[in-house]
């Protein structure tokens, strides 16, 4: 029989717990006073050399490590300790995990330079304890912990994570003995392995040459405003697609929105109904581990219109920032009526009979070719904004039961009713469970000066 020192990064692979876990333990049994710490010196340390426009990270030396992981230990068990009885000081797992975020989220910034956002700490805390729970154990543990960490960012902080946590500053890399490196899997003790596919950041990339398409610019900007002496307008094609594209995303998340409301599960007795509901059998898994079975909604209609609110623009708010308002209709069968308000195009001229504008709200409508111009219909004379006139409108110009809606907020309780009365139902969407690229692509509308101009309007759009 040999004794051999073990390394101090075989502790991870080894033991059940966390290192730092051990390391908290060790500093609170004491009942000593646990000197205050620089929460500087916890984050993990970082060489940076520039050489020819590169730049190296790398770990530092042994003393700076091992100083860390002190450093460490300290600041998560004065985060963590809490008094039992006797006023015996008692490590708290919760506040340890939050401290080992706190400290590996600054690492990452650092690393990175990239933030975590406030939910995700939350999100890891809570993913932690129910997969804790589901593994049949109180607290999280190492695994745990950094499965949770994974799946809130990435693989970086899941390392910078691991690295915390590991540490346990009593653990020498060499002894008087020798010393060896012990995988969990040689001892059959039950390991289970987390493979970290880090992403390195560069400061330097291969140049690339950028083909970049210069914008025009007229010789006499009076060129470019002589094609709206006819006074036809026309839309740009490719912005139509986007935007009726975008109109059937909403009516179809719509409809997954109300039958996710009218869903319902139940234990499994005789019929699968339309499947295994998964979230409803594990939660109760503990209680009586019975299979739930889901019977998905039945949506009532379809979407006949949709309004998508990006500004209110009230009158009372000053001057108005949507003064353009204009009615069209689709050009075939595939298109949508549309009714909207936007900025003046006629302060962004962009290319010969080619006008830029961003929406303050639209209405689509299906089928075209029936809507009337609301902004010049009396029965809309009751709406207090812009914003009421085109939901007004896609209520009654709807054939389907269902009118999406969507804004920062909930449509007005008049509405709703005017809606009801007519047998129809209003599904209001917040605008901020949208996506905010696609919501500034879809913001922006180009009129054309007639149907000839959009040979020539690839050239001006941006």
């Amino acid at each position: 029989m040999e004794v051999r020192h073990l390394h101090p990064e075989s502790l991870a692979a080894l033991l059940r717990d966390a290192p730092l876990a051990h390391a908290a333990w060790e500093l609170l049994r004491t009942g000593e006073e646990i000197p205050p710490t620089s929460f500087e010196k916890t984050l993990a340390p970082r060489v940076t050399l520039e050489r020819g426009g590169l730049r190296l990270l790398a770990g530092g030396s042994g003393e700076e490590l091992a100083e860390r992981a002190g450093e460490v230990a300290r600041l998560a068990a004065r985060h963590a300790a809490r008094l039992l009885l006797r006023d015996r000081p008692a490590l708290d797992r919760w506040a340890l995990g939050q401290a080992a975020w706190k400290i590996a989220a600054a690492s990452h910034r650092e690393q990175t330079e990239e933030r975590l956002a406030p939910w995700q700490r939350r999100l890891f805390l809570d993913f932690a304890r129910r997969y804790a729970r589901l593994e049949g154990r109180l607290v999280p543990g190492l695994f745990e912990w950094l499965v949770a960490g994974r799946g809130v960012a990435d693989d970086n902080f899941a390392w910078e994570l691991f690295d915390v946590l590991q540490s346990y500053p009593w653990q020498e890399r060499e002894a008087e003995i020798p010393t060896v490196r012990v995988d969990g899997d040689e001892l059959d003790l039950g390991t289970r392995r987390l493979r970290f596919r880090l992403r390195f950041r560069r400061a330097k990339r291969r140049p690339v040459a950028i083909p970049i398409r210069r914008r025009p610019r007229p010789e006499d900007p009076d060129d470019w405003l002589r094609a709206f002496e006819g006074g036809g307008l026309c839309s740009y094609p490719p912005e139509d697609l986007v935007v009726e594209e975008y109109g059937r995303h909403l009516a179809t998340r719509a409809r997954s929105l109300l039958a996710a409301e009218s869903a319902r599960s139940e234990p499994f007795v005789a019929s699968l109904l339309d499947g295994v509901d998964l979230r409803e059998t594990l939660r109760h898994r503990a209680d009586d581990g019975r299979v739930w079975v889901q019977e998905r909604g039945r949506v009532p209609g379809r979407a006949g219109a949709v309004v998508v609110i990006f500004d209110r623009d009230r009158p009372h708010a000053g001057a108005e920032r949507f003064p353009f308002l204009m009615t069209w209709h689709g050009e075939h069968h595939q298109e949508s009526d549309m009714a909207f308000y936007a900025t003046d195009p006629g302060q962004q001229v962009v290319g010969p009979g080619i006008l830029r504008a961003t929406y303050g709200g639209f209405l689509l409508t299906h089928p075209p070719g029936r809507l009337w111009d609301p902004w010049r219909d009396p029965d809309y004379a009751f709406a207090r904004e812009k914003a009421e006139v085109l939901l007004a409108a896609g209520i009654d110009y709807s054939l389907e039961r269902l009118v999406v809606y969507v804004a920062r907020q909930p449509p007005s309780a008049r509405l709703t009713r005017h809606a009801a009365r007519q047998g129809k139902r209003i599904v209001y969407l917040p605008l901020g469970s949208l996506s905010p690229a696609t919501l500034r692509k879809v913001r922006v509308v180009h009129l054309l000066a007639g149907r000839d101009t959009r040979r020539i309007a690839k050239e001006y759009v941006w």
